[in-house]
């Protein structure tokens, strides 16, 4: 059972999973284990609701003031507000798919247009049976979309639509492209500078080389503090804070998370 897989079942069996270790404040977090139930989106008038049919497990719904559903996440997709109505998606694509490059996706939404989306029992189907991981009534609501492939370690160039361009810093966990023979899996942290066209990519040496249960146990929040240094949480692994070179946990027995 691959990672993914893995946590698809997981998210079947357990959907308070993210209670095990507090999530951090402000920071996106994997649907649907960080959208709980019922929760207010930022202040606004719109609520997430789970999925409860077991087929389409998994599965988190937006409603507006009216109750309407007009925004539909698949497993693993994070949403992060970045100006008045303005909210960035990103997911992993084709993940565990051996025969096409995964990707990291990024979606701009504009949500005084979203409008109720009338056939979700087809777009929550397609989502669990496919690596789209959102849905929407129409495409009248995308500002602009993104879309890169996995990098290798170190710091590359990035060339992404003007709109992007307002966004200073977004960190993404995603696989990497690596060359090691002795990691157990392929995690790092995307550093997606778009304002300044660069992205740095950091492979969590600490936990890809570790005894982790890969799928069971894996990161799931991180955020830069004011010092600059990379912190962040995970399910079933404790709280860590990275050292300067944002690879390895800075040697710290209770680290200071904010």
């Amino acid at each position: 059972m691959n990672s993914w897989t893995r946590a698809r079942w997981t998210a079947r069996s357990d959907m308070a999973l993210f209670t095990i270790n507090k999530p951090l404040a402000g920071v996106p977090g994997p649907s649907p284990w960080y959208y709980k139930e019922g929760s207010v989106l930022n202040k606004t008038r719109y609520r997430w609701e789970h999925e409860q049919s077991q087929t389409l497990a998994g599965i988190t719904k937006l409603r507006n003031e009216n109750g309407k559903i007009v925004l539909v996440l698949g497993l693993y997709c994070y949403l992060q507000k970045i100006y008045n109505s303005i909210y960035l998606i990103w997911y992993r694509s084709n993940p565990g798919n051996n025969t096409s490059p995964e990707t990291i996706q990024f979606i701009l939404l504009d949500f005084t247009k979203l409008t109720e989306i009338s056939n979700y029992e087809e777009i929550a189907h397609n989502l669990t049976i496919k690596h789209i991981n959102f849905g929407v009534n129409s495409n009248d609501c995308i500002v602009s979309e993104f879309s890169i492939r996995i990098l290798s370690e170190g710091r590359h160039t990035l060339s992404a639509p003007k709109p992007f361009t307002q966004i200073k810093e977004v960190l993404v966990i995603s696989d990497y492209l690596s060359q090691n023979e002795k990691e157990r899996t392929h995690t790092a942290i995307y550093s997606f500078k778009f304002k300044t066209g660069v992205v740095e990519v950091y492979p969590q040496d600490w936990f890809n080389t570790n005894d982790y249960d890969i799928g069971y146990q894996w990161i799931t929040q991180v955020k830069r503090r004011i010092d600059g240094r990379i912190c962040g949480r995970g399910i079933r692994i404790p709280p860590f804070v990275l050292d300067k070179t944002s690879r390895l946990k800075k040697r710290s027995f209770l680290p200071k998370i904010v």
